[in-house]
């Protein structure tokens, strides 16, 4: 069985790097994003099914991302977010 694809967006380095450890040790396929800008470019090439952010990041805060990934979304749930996370 295929491990979910999870994204961190954090413009904390530390922040992304220890909620990433520890989903790995719990076998998630992790993905990290400094910014918001990035996360939108990340969502779309790796098909990620869980996005855990922080609000207020560079480039496109929190709110963007939840706006922008809803409006491209093609109604198939294999490729829709299944629920925006804060840190």
């Amino acid at each position: 069985m295929e491990s979910a694809r999870i994204l961190i967006a954090d413009d904390d380095k530390k922040t992304r790097d220890f909620v990433a450890a520890f989903l790995s040790y719990k076998g998630y396929q992790v993905f990290q994003a400094g910014d918001g800008q990035d996360a939108l470019e990340k969502i779309e090439l790796n098909d990620v099914q869980m996005v855990i952010t922080d609000i207020m990041m560079p480039r496109i805060k929190r709110p963007g991302i939840y706006q922008k990934t809803e409006s491209n979304a093609t109604g198939d749930s294999d490729h829709r977010i299944q629920r925006l996370c804060q840190l």
